[in-house]
């Protein structure tokens, strides 16, 4: 099935998935300029996923050959690695094919992978991971005067946002979204932000995600990169 190739972007929407503010529309227009301009023979888009808790990384990766001005998803003959591992094909009713993966590993700053071009050539991509090594609420997250968020990471590059994941007892979850570029050492999140928590113990999760556009010389393509940090625990008080 041939999907043209202004619907298939999909980069932004899982960069910030339910935000709609102005950074986000303008994320969103600079993604898709980039899929729209593309003028190789192949395009592809890969997904990152790694949960902290569990270690585990789970990966996708599509392939979109131009014929014209549409995009007719492929697979390649040559499959695909990640660190050396094979990746699994999906035909999912020829709407979809995609690679995939899923294993547990350590969390490193990028995972290689591999796959030949439409020319034959061997390509090698090293897709950034954003990682987070700890973080921490050294106070009571107060709704009336907000809290300060401690977190050991490198800064926020313009192409990421840090997702704070508020989760009550009754396993509701309020999300507060930072956009980079921001240092993350200290952040201060004001009352309005926090103004909807519900009060009690919250289980608190960061997620930092990361958009980067591909240009070579016989491909191009986009990847998102999401990082699960393990959660740790809050006390909201008014």
């Amino acid at each position: 099935m041939l999907l043209r190739f202004s619907i298939l972007l999909f980069s932004a929407s899982l960069l910030f998935a339910c935000q709609s503010d102005n950074s986000t529309a303008a994320k969103e227009e600079a993604a898709t300029e980039v899929f729209e301009q593309s003028t190789k023979p192949l395009f592809a888009r890969f997904y990152l996923r790694y949960l902290e808790r569990d270690k585990r990384l789970k990966t996708t990766v599509n392939f979109y050959q131009r014929e014209g001005n549409i995009q007719k998803p492929i697979e390649l003959s040559s499959g695909v690695t990640i660190e050396e591992r094979n990746m699994k094909f999906k035909n999912l009713n020829d709407i979809e094919l995609r690679y995939e993966n899923l294993y547990d590993v350590l969390a490193k700053e990028q995972y290689s992978f591999q796959f030949r071009t439409l020319d034959g050539v061997m390509q090698t991509y090293e897709a950034k991971m954003p990682l987070i090594k700890s973080f921490a609420v050294k106070t009571d997250v107060k709704k009336a005067t907000g809290f300060t968020l401690e977190v050991d990471a490198p800064s926020l590059r313009q192409e990421e946002a840090l997702l704070l994941m508020f989760t009550d007892g009754e396993r509701h979850t309020e999300t507060i979204t930072i956009f980079g570029p921001i240092e993350v050492d200290k952040i201060p999140i004001s009352a309005g932000q926090i103004k909807f928590l519900t009060v009690g113990r919250n289980e608190l999760r960061l997620v930092r995600k990361s958009s980067e556009s591909i240009k070579e010389k016989s491909y191009s393509g986009m990847c998102n990169s999401d990082f699960y940090s393990e959660p740790i625990f809050v006390e909201v008080t008014e």
